[in-house]
């Protein structure tokens, strides 16, 4: 039994920086249109926070959300 968190993932190449799909339109309508930058940290946020995540209440996505009329 170690005493010792476990190491965290650590992503080594641009194609790890993966975000899953959805079966949400609008979360995939959102991931259709993000950035290299932003789809990379919200891989980093997906493995760093687990299943805590919610991209529908990112920053990001509330602000995209209000500027498309998507709800």
């Amino acid at each position: 039994m170690s005493f010792f968190a476990p190491k965290p993932k650590v992503l080594q190449t641009l194609e790890e920086y993966s975000i899953p799909i959805s079966e949400n339109p609008i979360i995939s309508a959102f991931y259709a249109q993000v950035t290299e930058h932003e789809r990379i940290a919200h891989a980093i946020a997906l493995v760093k926070l687990g299943t805590s995540y919610d991209v529908t209440r990112t920053h990001g996505f509330i602000k995209w959300k209000k500027n498309n009329n998507n709800g």
